[in-house]
């Protein structure tokens, strides 16, 4: 790791210090033996000198934190300064108590000084540890924070103390005499050394980067801290006792210097160079001040220099020649009105103000504010001011700044402005626009008048003027007049005559003499390269001109000739619209041009003759107004807007609409709407055409109606409308396609009716085809939406049905069915009964394809008819025979629980130790003959399907808890686990449930162990895990079965309030023999140990089984070993023979 540069090179001397350190240790071990040495050793005034010199550098590193604390300092240093308060008060304590020093506070007993000892030393590296944590921020920005932390310190030290000199006999720390320190002082020594090491490894990482105090000091009080800890726990010889002691003075020592160094040293070296470099730069200011004022009286620009008085208020110290320029005024005249801000324009006062808040605040700042001149001129000035700060002042003291005059500037923006707005309000009409253009050329120039005047058919016709006198003659000839020379100029600059009376003009130009005129200015108007007319300035008096005039007169003269050309623009665009109007009036169906906006710009004589509102000659309104007479867009559910298309599609688009003609009719128009493109590639808008296609789409739709029919009559039988034997067979394909995608089951029933022929022969036809319609409407309500049902000729049906992944619920759709049809049947009076025989196969064990199944189904409905008609068969006698099987518990289990024909059965628990039986396991028995019971794992899933579970494991509850009441009765007090089930557990009321049974019953919580599986917590684990705790506060015993066969989740078994473990018997069973059985069980029982959980091991059979588990000390075994599960008489024999 790369150390910071300042780090390095303090790092080494500390090193050199902590291996002499290290060393001391074996220097002194050495010399122990000397006569001398061991006297030192044990010479008390040595020890109480170290010990107060020890609390004296603790309270000099309080003082010297505490006092020269500022807010800028790291939170680091008050906080350990302050900590270390308390490690002084904790040390005095210890000196205090010293056996012979004050035996007041601890009379004849030397475990307080112990006490106090070990506080100070766990309370200086806590607050090592956590300086080395916390950031070097500076502490809370509050003046209060550092209080609130000294009394939280002399809070806990006063705590602390008084339940040492008080209670002392509530504290674990003692000191026998003449012994070795207890064990927990040993450890709190230890973690002592622990902390330290923490600490310092934190504070050599922070040296990776530059921090705000004295790392390397506080790293090398840690290392000797942790010295003194260590040697500390070695009190039993002197030599380590005397060393520690001096060991913690040093690290003190340390920490004083890290204390030192950030609070003062450092501080006081950057004052110090600080100090050296204001005066360097207040030394750089003067001169440059000097600099600045020569090269200021010699430029337009002014500068200055303000004093900044304590309060804030502003002293004039100098300012340039160029400020009274500016103003007109003298500096004796400015001094008499008060100084430079007098002059300050009214309306501005606030932005001063502003301006010289902001530098006040010691930000620079530029601003723009009025000056009133002495001749009352009106006067802009740019200005730039800059803060001087005086650090031991802590405040700005001076302002200095220079200003532009930016009048000119200004008055330049405020033409343009005018300029731009005009530009920015024309509208349609030509000749208001020309006429607002020459009003403000001759308002921005000063003119007493302003004409534009266009050469046009041999005379000059006056097209724009501004305050003309009222007998100027808007037309006249060319000859002799000025504007004429200048349109005739083969020159583009700015014409400028002066002085007109004493120019030939006075003589060719009536309106010299007439209007008195001394000046004239033009400036020629160009429309698409050719010399239009003049722009004319007229003045009573001589003027001058500028540069900034001229370029201005130019625009203004070039705005007229843009808007000359927009006028001849705009008449050839009529032009060209009246052309085109008449080429596309002719047009028989209705044309639109239409803008991106929707607004209609062009239409043909149809397409107004076709509007749904009225219109103007002038404006066609929106597209969606016209056409539809709404009020928005017709981008709507059954109307698609062509305009959206085309932009989103960019290309010509074909549309309907279906809408309601002015007289009402109902119209299907054919729209297509084509792109028009501007010249950047963006859509301007469309051209739409239309065309009513309402016959041609009745007569489509009147075929498509015709052709459906025929589609449908295709697929489906005429007689029952349920799909016939070809769209049967295609969804039975796409079924078998879907199934073989999503790994599932297809189940094809094949039903043939019973009796029907004979009914059909007897009756007649018509008697059967309603019989066939009824049966069919029997089939679709029996199997709902659960599969699809056809009619596949004569009397025979299939049904398919999608998703399966058991036969159980194919057989009961197939009993519904059989029980639907065995119904009678009404039909003119008469009533029949007829049946049905049903043969099922399942894709992909029966067939993979719609022959093989329907084969397969029709040989399995014929074997139903074999059994004597009216049942069902599946393909395969192995399912057939499942399937009967689980029917036959169905019908059977409910009864047997009805009438208690279930029993529950006890096998041992057994102490693996001394073979004692300890408890037992409840297990449900179905004895279905005297020489047959059904496994529980065949008839508990069918409880679970049918929702007997819950009723059943109550009974086995409330049973067990009866007989085990029984047996404590009769003195054998035994723990009996019951089995709960997901279900049971997953019950609202399991908890009133239970604590109902064991009222009832008489049988202590104590003596109930609840038997959970992993499967119980899959859903909903935080619930579990409160529902257990419920249980477990009623007394009650939990075990989780068969660890590690379901989904083990470890997050959760740490949380889960267990007290036992059952190892399942699937890892039992070849422990002899399979090394991964025994490893899983190996780790289930340590697993269990570290957990605090007991162990019981099931299925234990052979003696090898026994002797793993006793080799592990396994708390409970149970197996064949030992007994098999026992009806409650055989199991008292048992417990009796047991306990003797």
């Amino acid at each position: 790791m790369r150390l910071f540069l300042s780090y390095k090179r303090q790092i080494k001397w500390v090193s050199l210090i902590i291996i002499f350190l290290l060393i001391m240790p074996v220097l002194g071990w050495t010399i122990s033996s000397l006569p001398f040495f061991e006297e030192l050793t044990y010479y008390p005034p040595i020890y109480i000198f170290i010990k107060i010199f020890t609390i004296v550098m603790a309270m000099l590193i309080f003082a010297v934190g505490w006092n020269t604390y500022n807010k800028k300092l790291p939170r680091n240093i008050i906080i350990l300064s302050t900590a270390f308060l308390g490690v002084g008060l904790f040390g005095f304590a210890h000196l205090l108590s010293y056996r012979g020093i004050a035996d007041f506070i601890a009379p004849g007993n030397s475990g307080p000084t112990i006490d106090f000892w070990l506080m100070a030393r766990l309370f200086a590296v806590l607050a090592l540890l956590a300086i080395a944590v916390l950031s070097d921020k500076p502490l809370m920005a509050s003046r209060f924070t550092r209080y609130k932390l000294l009394s939280g310190v002399l809070l806990m030290t006063v705590f602390l103390a008084g339940l040492q000199f008080f209670y002392n006999d509530i504290f674990l720390l003692s000191f026998l005499p003449n012994e070795e320190f207890i064990q927990i002082e040993v450890i709190i020594n230890y973690i002592t050394v622990a902390l330290g090491i923490i600490a310092a490894i934190l504070f050599y990482l922070r040296m990776q980067q530059p921090q705000s105090y004295d790392l390397v000091s506080l790293f090398a009080a840690s290392i000797v801290m942790v010295l003194s800890n260590f040697f500390f726990t070695l009190t039993s010889y002197d030599l380590f006792n005397l060393l520690s002691h001096v060991y913690q003075l040093i690290a003190y020592l340390f920490l004083y210097r890290a204390i030192f160094e950030s609070a003062i040293r450092k501080p006081y070296q950057q004052l110090y160079k600080s100090q050296k470099k204001l005066e360097k730069a207040q030394s750089a200011l003067r001169q440059s001040e000097f600099r600045y004022r020569t090269v200021s009286e010699l430029t337009s620009d002014y500068g200055y220099a303000f004093q900044v008085a304590a309060d804030g208020n502003l002293i004039q110290e100098w300012v340039t020649e160029a400020f009274h320029r500016i103003t007109g005024f003298t500096p004796g005249e400015i001094d008499n009105l008060g100084g430079v801000v007098t002059l300050i324009h009214p309306d501005d006062i606030p932005l001063a103000l502003q301006h010289r808040d902001i530098l006040l605040s010691n930000q620079p700042d530029v601003s723009e504010f009025r000056l009133i001149a002495k001749n009352g001129e009106i006067r802009w000035i740019l200005n730039y001011g800059r803060p001087q700060w005086d650090s031991l002042a802590n405040r700005v003291v001076r302002i200095i700044g220079a200003a532009q005059d930016i009048t000119s500037r200004h008055r330049e923006e405020e033409r343009l402005a005018k300029l731009n707005q005009c530009f920015t309000s024309f509208g349609p009409k030509f000749g208001e626009n020309i006429n607002r253009l020459v009003a403000l050329g001759g308002e921005l120039m000063g003119a007493h008048f302003a004409v534009y005047s266009r050469l046009e058919q041999g005379l000059l016709h006056s097209c724009g003027s501004w305050q003309t006198p009222p007998d100027y003659h808007s037309s006249c000839p060319p000859a002799g007049r000025i504007c004429a020379a200048v349109i005739g100029n083969e020159g583009d600059n700015v014409v400028v005559i002066q002085h007109l009376p004493n120019t030939p003009y006075a003589q060719t130009d009536p309106r010299v003499e007439q209007y008195q005129l001394q000046t004239y200015i033009g400036q020629v108007v160009k429309c698409e390269q050719q010399r239009l007319g003049a722009l004319s300035l007229f003045y009573y008096q001589p003027v001058e001109l500028s540069q900034s005039d001229k370029k201005l007169i130019g625009i203004i003269a070039a705005a007229i000739g843009v808007e000359e050309e927009r006028q001849r623009a705009d008449e050839a665009i009529k032009a060209e619209r009246a052309f085109l109007q008449n080429v596309i009036d002719g047009v028989p169906d209705p044309i639109m041009v239409i803008q991106a906006d929707y607004q209609i710009i062009l239409m043909n004589r149809i397409a107004r003759e076709m509007a749904m509102v009225p219109i103007s000659a002038n404006s066609y309104g929106s597209c969606y107004q016209f056409t539809r007479g709404l009020s928005e867009g017709c981008g709507i559910a059954d109307h698609s807007c062509p305009m959206e298309e085309v932009r989103k599609l960019g290309k010509t688009v074909t549309i309907e609409h279906e809408y309601q003609d002015i007289q009402g009719y109902h119209r299907v128009i054919e729209i297509s709407a084509a792109p028009l493109w501007d010249t950047e590639g963006h859509l301007a808008g469309i051209i739409e055409s239309s065309r009513d296609i309402t016959e041609r789409e009745r007569v489509r739709k009147k075929l498509l109606d015709n052709q459906s029919h025929l589609d449908y009559l295709a697929h489906h039988d005429p007689l029952t409308d349920l799909p016939n034997r070809l769209l049967f067979h295609e969804r039975l394909h796409q079924a078998i396609v879907n199934a073989q995608a999503n790994q599932t089951k297809v189940a094809l029933l094949f039903l043939d009716l019973d009796r029907f022929k004979k009914v059909n022969d007897t009756l007649g036809h018509q008697i059967g085809d309603y019989l066939l319609k009824v049966v069919a409407q029997r089939l679709q309500t029996s199997v709902g939406q659960a599969g699809t049902v056809a009619r596949s000729g004569g009397d025979e049906f299939t049904i398919f049905i999608e998703g399966v992944e058991d036969i159980y619920p194919i057989a009961k759709i197939a009993q519904r069915i059989i029980a639907e049809l065995a119904h009678p049947f009404e039909v003119n009076h008469y009533e029949f009964y007829i049946g049905t025989s049903i043969g099922i196969s399942f894709y992909p064990t029966d067939g993979r394809d719609v022959e093989t199944l329907l084969k397969h189904a029709d040989s399995a409905m014929y074997l139903a008819k074999a059994h004597g008609r009216g049942n069902y068969q599946f393909f395969t006698a192995e399912l057939n025979r499942k399937a009967m099987r689980h029917l036959m518990l169905d019908t059977r289990l409910r009864k047997a629980l009805e009438q208690e024909e279930l029993q529950v059965f006890y096998q041992p628990q057994v102490n693996p130790s001394n073979g004692r039986i300890v408890g037992m396991e409840a297990l449900v028995r179905w004895p279905y003959s005297p020489t047959e019971f059904i496994s529980p794992a065949e008839f508990i899933p069918v409880a679970e399907e049918m929702g007997l579970i819950v009723p059943l494991g109550e009974w086995v509850l409330r049973t067990a808890c009866i007989q085990t009441k029984i047996w404590q009765d009769a003195g054998l007090n035994l723990r009996v686990a019951v089995n709960l089930s997901a279900q049971q557990f997953r019950q609202q009321n399991l908890l009133e449930k239970i604590m109902m049974i064991l009222s009832e019953t008489g049988l202590s919580p104590d003596y109930l162990e609840l038997e959970l599986t992993e499967s119980t917590f899959l859903e909903g684990a935080e619930a579990a895990i409160s529902l257990m705790n419920k249980i477990k506060k009623l007394g009650i015993n939990l075990s989780l079965d068969d660890f590690g066969t379901g989904y083990s989740s470890l997050s959760y078994l740490k949380r889960f309030p267990l007290d036992n473990l059952k190892i399942a018997q699937e890892f039992v069973r070849d422990l002899t023999t399979d090394p991964c059985d025994v490893a899983i069980a190996e780790a289930i029982i340590s697993l269990a140990r570290r957990l605090g959980l007991k162990i019981i091991a099931e299925g234990v059979e052979t003696q090898e089984h026994l002797t793993f588990f006793q080799t592990h000390h396994c708390d409970l075994v149970q197996g064949y070993l030992f007994s098999r599960p026992l009806p409650a008489l055989e199991f008292t024999e048992l417990l009796k023979k047991n306990s003797s």
